[in-house]
């Protein structure tokens, strides 16, 4: 049993060193030179796959090449590779290397940005982008059951319970349904805020508008239920998404009597200065909430404890 023992402890030592080894490497040409780095660790993968440590690499250097970038196509390609390097790395589950490395902050940084991406890349007509982006994301959210992002179990923001909502919608809308307001205040706050920065400059107050918000509210409610971040609307089934509609279809069910013109979604943030930076520093975001045609709006908060991201807010505009 001793020498059995002791044959256990010099193989377990023997691959700390050699993951020592590779990390302290890699880690050496990341700051000296990346692209390198990024050579080194797809080497690295193809030779030996089931380790992790040059997944971790790949995965970062192309969210520092994407944060680099401006161009939208570019973006979009270089937060693809981040998100597979980074689902590969989740399902190898290396408690060792998340000891070197904050990952969880890298992968929470990966998913917010790709969340922003995938609107910018519908606002620009990119829609067939923001789908695969969104699919692709979606594997990395739910590649490892350990490292799930489980949202804070915050209360609710006022007397309309979202829990409540307890039917699961397929297909389009009929345009009857209520989904009630996580909070009709904080939906209120949101439009002052973006009010007041129209007045500033110079641009008319957008007129609250129910069957918007109806509308915006039935979105929020199924990106949170069915478990995806698109402006399309999508059912789950069987664990896949398929589309059942598109963004302004979507809307027309509860809104028809003027050119519905756009649509902003966000997630994450539980209140409204938060929620308005995010659309505020979104070129494709920032547009709709400050084009001079739009006159009508409506906006819509749901939350949801065990959705992937807790809070949902959909922003919606007609002329």
């Amino acid at each position: 049993m001793k020498i059995v023992a002791f044959i256990l402890v010099v193989l377990i030592t023997s691959k700390s060193i050699a993951g020592d080894r590779s990390y302290n490497h890699l880690l050496k040409l990341y700051t000296s030179n990346t692209e390198k780095c990024l050579k080194v660790s797809k080497k690295h993968i193809t030779k030996h796959p089931e380790k992790s440590v040059p997944y971790y690499f790949a995965s970062k250097i192309y969210l520092d090449k994407f944060n680099k970038s401006s161009k939208l196509s570019q973006k979009y390609s270089l937060m693809s590779r981040s998100i597979f390097y980074g689902t590969k790395l989740d399902k190898l589950n290396d408690d060792a290397l998340e000891s070197k490395v904050d990952w969880k902050s890298q992968r929470k940084e990966i998913i917010n940005k790709s969340l922003a991406l995938i609107s910018d890349l519908n606002n620009a007509d990119f829609g067939d982008k923001a789908e695969k982006l969104s699919k692709k994301l979606n594997r990395l959210e739910y590649s490892s059951p350990k490292k799930k992002v489980t949202p804070k179990k915050e209360p609710l923001k006022d007397e309309l319970a979202a829990e409540d909502n307890n039917i699961i919608y397929y297909g389009l809308p009929s345009g009857n349904e209520q989904i009630k307001s996580a909070s009709r205040t904080d939906e209120k706050e949101i439009l002052a805020i973006i009010n007041s920065e129209r007045k500033k400059q110079g641009m008319q107050e957008l007129i609250w508008e129910e069957d918007l918000a109806r509308a915006a509210r039935y979105h929020a409610y199924d990106l949170a239920t069915q478990k995806y971040f698109n402006h399309n609307s999508y059912d789950r089934k069987n664990g896949k998404l398929i589309k059942v509609g598109g963004t302004f279809a979507r809307i027309h069910r509860f809104y028809s009597k003027t050119f519905v013109n756009s649509e902003n979604i966000a997630a994450g943030s539980s209140t409204p200065d938060g929620t308005y930076t995010q659309w505020y520093n979104s070129p494709g975001h920032y547009k709709n909430m400050f084009n001079r045609k739009s006159k009508k709006v409506g906006i819509g908060l749901y939350y949801d404890k065990d959705s992937l991201y807790g809070y949902y807010w959909v922003f919606c505009t007609a002329l």
